[in-house]
């Protein structure tokens, strides 16, 4: 839990906030796994709903072939996990978003059920 204090300015009266850490969302871009375009509606729509979001770049077709792109993904997420106090995130709560062409690219992460990221049976 969230604890934060802090005085005020008018009277030095402590306040005091507490709350859980919040999700966060992953979200890959689509556009056929040649193109970095796509993700800039839904990133605006997640963050205007006060969700921190990480925009996860991944390979290319034309840059590496697969897995490469599950493979970026999957060390994205596990990074997002490992830093998520600095974010204030729950790391058992960040939703991966994929969308076109990078549905089977978040399907295979979570599919591939990597120790790190499945911690929860």
């Amino acid at each position: 839990m969230l604890l934060r204090r802090a005085r005020t300015a008018a009277n030095g009266r402590l306040l005091e906030l507490q709350r859980d850490p919040q999700p966060g969302i992953a979200i890959l871009h689509g556009r056929y796994w040649c193109e970095d375009s796509g993700r800039a509606t839904c990133f605006k729509t997640c963050t205007d709903a006060g969700y921190p979001v990480f925009s996860v770049d991944y390979r290319l077709n034309f840059d590496a072939a697969w897995p490469t792109r599950r493979d970026d993904a999957i060390s994205a997420i596990g990074w997002i996990k490992d830093t998520a106090a600095k974010f204030d995130l729950n790391p058992e709560r960040i939703f991966l978003l994929g969308s076109s062409a990078s549905d089977p690219i978040a399907t295979s992460v979570v599919a591939c059920r990597v120790p790190h990221l499945t911690d929860r049976e």
